[in-house]
């Protein structure tokens, strides 16, 4: 369920990123919305959806 909510959310988070960064990286940081989000959808701490917030997640 993460990885669906995550992949449907990757825009967003890419979002808040700096003007400079490479859209086929993943992520430097999750907006605290969308890590809210996800951790009250999946029932996770926001520690640990940061770590599952890798580059598998967001290519």
């Amino acid at each position: 369920m993460l990885v669906n909510l995550a992949s449907a959310i990757k825009d967003d988070s890419r979002l808040a990123q700096l003007a400079t960064y490479d859209v086929s990286a993943p992520p430097d940081f999750l907006p605290p919305s969308v890590n809210l989000f996800l951790g009250s959808a999946c029932t996770l701490t926001e520690d640990l959806i940061q770590l599952c917030c890798t580059k598998t997640l967001f290519e």
